[in-house]
This record gives C-alpha cells, structure tokens and sequence, in this order.
C-alpha cells in the first residue's frame, strides 16, 4: 500500500516484535510460522516472519521449572481463565502449544533471525522462564 511505499518499506519482509505478553506473542509467531492445523481457514496464507525482536516475554508457560509457582503466580490458572478455559490435566496439548519454550525444544535451527532481550531483575519473566 502506500504507507509501504511513503517509508520505504518492503512488504514482503515481516519482523515481529513485542514486550511482555507481546513479547511472548511474537516468540509464538516466529516459532509456528505456516503451521496449517494453526490457520483454519487460512491455510493456503504465508505466515512467514523474517525476524523476531522479542523483549522480556517468558517462555515456559508450562514451568518446567517450577519459578512460577516460586514466586506465586498460578500460571495454569491465568492460562485456564484467560485462555485455554480447560484445566491443564484436560487439555495438556493446548497449554504446550502457548508455551515457546515447548516449541524451541523441538526445532534444529532458528526458523528466523531472533533476537531476544531478558532483564535478570524482573520478576515475573526472568531469564528462567
């Protein structure tokens, strides 16, 4: 469109950024670019992404490491209320599926060029989640 053209942007390069939720949000994009089960209707669309700039955004929504729970936030309850609306025994594969750290587990090679920034005071998203 013209806005593309007016800041001399190419359309066909999409980085994804955020902070905090965004910043789990955009880890999510780049790591399930063009999954087709994921795009119902839309599965013939390019969900590619060129970059990922993500700021602070926690990434083991499954807390594997138990910091969650540490600092006293039920996790699996914010994500059963606000999201998933299925206790996590119930719907185990969903709560997998929001968590990037489940994602990164299982891939061989960045699926684009990321960039991640962590603080080591924040305590709801530290570099352990």
């Amino acid at each position: 469109g013209p806005g593309g053209e007016l800041y001399n942007m190419d359309p066909n390069t999409i980085v994804v950024t955020g902070d905090s939720a965004g910043g789990h949000l955009a880890q999510l994009l780049a790591l399930t670019m063009d999954r087709k089960d994921l795009q119902p209707g839309f599965e013939q669309a390019d969900t590619s992404v060129q970059g990922c700039c993500e700021f602070f955004g926690p990434q083991d929504m499954m807390d594997t490491n138990g910091h969650f729970n540490e600092i006293g936030v039920d996790i699996n309850g914010l994500l059963e209320f606000f999201l998933i609306q299925k206790p996590k025994g119930e719907a185990r594969e969903l709560y997998e599926l929001v968590s990037p750290f489940e994602h990164i587990k299982s891939i061989t090679e960045s699926p684009c060029p990321w960039m991640g920034m962590q603080g080591n005071r924040d305590g709801l998203a530290p570099v352990e989640s």
